[in-house]
């Protein structure tokens, strides 16, 4: 029976990423998966999602480059052509991931695995031994427990990340979490009539109120209809024409298009992972951790979407890593438990820290500082949408508590700010380094300055 220092299972980013790491740091490590490299995150997920976006976000660009002294003519698109552009980018990663796993000599095997004893994990019906294993299954698509959920034409986001590219004239998505939002961006691009349904009071209902608020006034203005504090009850009728009943004010509505999206989140992959007998503790569907991810089971750890939380590749790559250097007798360099956030609609949201509610929640006094990037000369020159750059500092300390964006770039430039929150910096820090002009960066200069009322580009 072959033997192992650390069996993975799952390889998507937090799997393989926490299978290089330990093999890097001299562990003999295994990786099991039973579908494809990269996991939902690379396949049916960030990565495809992405490709989508700048596809739609591009043609719908182009519909003004008259403004900008560009003409077109004919301007139109193929979503067919959206779609294979999109899985040619999805395979040449995937293809990457496998040529990293094989140069770090990490044993990959494609099958079912399941944990059936203590250290013993099947793959196919064959048993290896391993001193350490690590659970990262990932996640799927939530199907709401409504009548008619499971009709023709009613569509989750695996299901349209892994077609061949449906264009709807009109879709109504369920759910205006990041799913819902950034799918919205897409169809809308292209030209469908999209209509958002929420249950909660506001989009993104886990980020700081101010973004969600923000990109509904945003949607607004491209004709999205978005409607918040609306409890879905049922759908019905048939592809082409299906209808969601929803319950607003008191009142019954319905809200009628060619396709229904469920965006309601994830649940975890946990069937068949454990033999009976094996079960380990879970915090309602998700597997239950400590703080060195390790769960109930003996030297099994698990990481990702699987545990619940924010479920974020990046937040899983970490995690996993963390697993690896924990196992080498070694801390992680970056720290697991700050994880940024990015919404990639237009403009992109970015978030790393707490919200102002629950900062006021937890009775924390603080100071913040706002730019909208109206005034931002980078953000005239290549036309983007009004959005701001909020950071939120300790009123006594001025310790950096947290930057919320809506702005071009915000994926990249909430980096700049994660190292100074995990290391509990002054926000004054920050404005140690020059900015060059003009450049979407300015717009955190700004907002620092603006924290105590000094920033240059804001009328007092």
């Amino acid at each position: 029976m072959e033997t192992f220092a650390l069996f993975v299972i799952g390889g998507g980013p937090g799997g393989y990423s926490a299978a290089i790491r330990a093999a890097k740091l001299g562990l003999r490590v295994a990786l099991a998966e039973k579908d494809a490299l990269g996991g939902t995150c690379l396949n049916r997920g960030c990565v495809p999602t992405k490709a989508l976006l700048h596809s739609s976000s591009t043609y719908r660009a182009a519909k003004h480059w008259e403004s900008i002294g560009l003409k077109t003519s004919g301007l139109s698109f193929d979503i067919q052509g959206i779609y294979s552009r999109m899985g040619q980018i999805v395979a040449q990663q995937r293809d990457g991931v496998a040529a990293l796993l094989k140069a770090n000599g990490v044993t990959v095997m494609y099958g079912e695995a399941s944990i059936v004893a203590d250290h013993q994990v099947s793959v196919n019906g064959e048993l290896f031994t391993c001193d350490n294993i690590l659970v990262a299954t990932g996640s799927r698509p939530a199907l709401l427990p409504i009548p008619g959920a499971d009709l023709p034409g009613v569509v989750t986001s695996d299901d349209l990340l892994k077609g061949l590219g449906v264009m709807y004239p009109s879709m109504v998505i369920i759910g205006g979490g990041v799913i819902g939002c950034e799918m919205a961006s897409f169809y809308a691009d292209l030209g469908c009539e999209v209509t958002i349904l929420e249950a909660q009071p506001r989009l993104l209902p886990l980020l700081d109120e101010d973004l969600g608020s923000h990109l509904q006034t945003l949607f607004k203005r491209r004709k999205i209809t978005v409607r918040c504090d609306a409890l879905v009850q049922r759908i019905t009728g048939t592809p082409g024409e299906l209808t969601v009943t929803y319950g607003a004010k008191g009142k019954a509505k319905d809200a009628t298009a060619a396709a229904v999206l469920l965006a309601t989140g994830r649940w975890p992959v946990t069937d068949g992972l454990f033999a009976e007998g094996v079960e380990p503790a879970r915090n309602g569907r998700f597997l239950q951790v400590d703080k060195q991810f390790k769960t109930s089971l003996p030297d099994v750890y698990a990481i990702g979407d699987v545990i619940g939380g924010m479920q974020l590749a990046h937040k899983a790559m970490v995690e996993g890593q963390a697993v690896a250097y924990n196992l080498a007798g070694m801390a992680s360099p970056t720290d697991p438990g700050l994880v940024p956030s990015a919404v990639y609609t237009e403009p992109e949201i970015a978030a790393a820290g707490p919200t102002e509610a629950e900062l006021q929640a937890a009775g924390v006094r603080y100071k913040k500082g706002v730019y909208q990037t109206l005034g931002n000369a980078r953000s005239q020159i290549e036309q983007a949408d009004r959005g701001f750059v909020k950071i939120l500092v300790e009123e006594e300390t001025g310790r950096l508590l947290a930057v919320h964006m809506i702005c071009s770039r915000a994926s990249d430039l909430i980096s700049a700010f994660t190292p100074h929150l995990a290391a509990g910096s002054g926000y004054e820090e920050l404005l140690r380094g020059m900015r060059p002009h003009p450049s979407f960066s300015e717009a955190v200069t700004e907002a620092l300055e603006a924290v105590d009322g000094g920033a240059i580009h804001i009328m007092p």
